[in-house]
């Protein structure tokens, strides 16, 4: 998923809690009538939801300055909390966590420094969503994600470390200090019984997959605090639909959701398929979902369903001297949905976006570069031609809605201009191509070279 996700091996980032959850659930007028009828999480009008993170990136990251334990009268009052958790969980703890207060600003520090060592992997998130419209070309992620931190971090738990670490300032937060402790020791406890680094390295080159499991833990660490908590349901969820696409103190809505979909869909997935929750989420960590498609589609999980392997045509030795490839990765149906959707924003035509993400079979993707400039280039397979037909005609649609200027080549292809990058799309098949770039002479020697119009 981008940002942790996310993306490309996606940070684990933090969520933005009272920021991002409470305001993007805020507004449900115009929820898809399909939408699952399972309790929403811990993330309703009741309490807000729980910022927190799990650290995936390997390079080594020391531990936050200036910590210290937690002082008896916290840890005495905290104990039975935890206690409970587990019990709620069915999973006693198999070893010690330890639990550290850190001041706010050593917490920042020492995420900035997880940042800076996943810089190029910021970089190329940004590149990709820059080329697919999905954020604007001046937009600095690195700043957004750093300024996520300074608004939202309450507590993150450290697989590298085994360790809990609260915000000093959030000792005395009521219920929110409550459902966040239950959040993260939930993550300690994933954590003691599931070993979740290995699982997240062995995976962290396939942003779909990567994006996957994290919703996967985060859902199911919010299903534990809904369990603890017995929330009720103020508002009917929308469980695996797109959320209204709305300006958020000038967030986009792609990093918007991305946050969120960790928290929202992952709840509704493990609800699903835990049957509310009544069964164990153990078999979920040994067989977790593979895809974003599962999440979404939790019948394409509970089948066995898996993406089907894509191999890109070759388009590097056309580029010329200088062109190399700098990534490459999977998007998966929730990308293609938020692809979409930015232009089908009018009422009743994000369930549009939906169906024309829906039928996803599998992709894969390059991005190419040669100093500054820049081509990406993706193949997407469906299950059906005629759903690789909806996708192609709904992502013209979504182009034209948003300024694409799109211009049929023929019923199998289409190009467009959004902003400063051009598109060549194809359809062939059950097969749809993209090429994008701000480089016409790249981008019309690599359409060339796969026969695109």
């Amino acid at each position: 998923m981008p940002i942790d996700p996310a993306f490309p091996r996606r940070l684990s980032l933090i969520l933005v809690a009272i920021l991002l959850g409470a305001m993007l659930l805020a507004c449900d007028g115009d929820s898809p009538s399909n939408a699952d009828p399972s309790p929403p999480p811990s993330s309703t009008e009741a309490v807000g939801p729980t910022a927190s993170a799990v650290p995936s990136t390997p390079t080594p990251i020391p531990e936050p300055n200036n910590t210290r334990p937690f002082p008896p009268d916290l840890l005495e009052r905290v104990q039975p909390i935890l206690d409970k958790t587990a019990q709620v969980r069915g999973t006693p703890p198999m070893g010690e966590v330890q639990m550290r207060l850190v001041g706010r600003q050593d917490a920042i520090d020492n995420y900035k420094l997880q940042y800076e060592a996943e810089a190029e992997q910021i970089a190329v998130q940004q590149d990709v969503y820059r080329h697919l419209g999905l954020i604007a070309d001046d937009l600095d992620l690195m700043k957004m994600y750093l300024r996520f931190l300074e608004l939202g971090i309450l507590a993150f738990y450290s697989p590298e470390h085994k360790t809990f670490y609260l915000i000093e300032d959030q000792i005395s937060r009521g219920v929110l200090t409550d459902t966040t402790l239950v959040h993260e020791y939930a993550h300690a406890l994933q954590d003691q019984y599931h070993d979740l680094d290995p699982t997240r390295e062995a995976i962290e080159d396939d942003w779909d997959r990567s994006s996957a499991y994290t919703t996967l833990i985060e859902g199911d660490a919010v299903s534990t605090e809904n369990a603890y908590f017995g929330f009720v349901a103020l508002r009917r969820p929308m469980c695996f639909a797109i959320p209204p696409v709305q300006d958020l103190l000038g967030i986009p809505f792609a990093i918007q959701r991305d946050i969120n979909t960790w928290y929202d869909d992952g709840f509704c997935f493990v609800q699903t398929v835990t049957e509310r929750g009544t069964m164990s989420t153990a078999p979920l960590f040994e067989n977790p979902p593979v895809s974003t498609e599962q999440i979404l589609h939790p019948d394409k999980y509970t089948a066995g369903e898996k993406p089907e392997p894509v191999t890109l045509s070759p388009v590097l030795p056309a580029l010329g001297a200088g062109w190399a490839e700098i990534e490459s990765s999977t998007l998966g149906e929730y990308i293609l949905q938020n692809v979409l959707v930015l232009g089908l924003r009018l009422r009743g035509d994000r369930p549009r976006a939906q169906a024309g993400a829906a039928g996803w079979g599998g992709d894969a993707w390059t991005l190419y570069g040669n100093g500054e400039a820049r081509l990406f280039q993706a193949s997407i397979v469906w299950d059906s031609a005629e759903e690789a037909q909806q996708f192609f005609t709904t992502l013209s649609a979504s182009l034209e809605a948003r300024g694409g200027g799109v211009q049929p080549a023929s019923e199998a292809g289409f190009s467009a201009r959004l902003g400063a990058k051009d598109w060549r799309v194809g359809l062939r098949g059950d097969a749809v191509t993209l090429l994008v770039s701000a480089d016409a002479g790249a981008l019309s020697a690599a359409a060339g070279a796969i026969g695109l119009p």
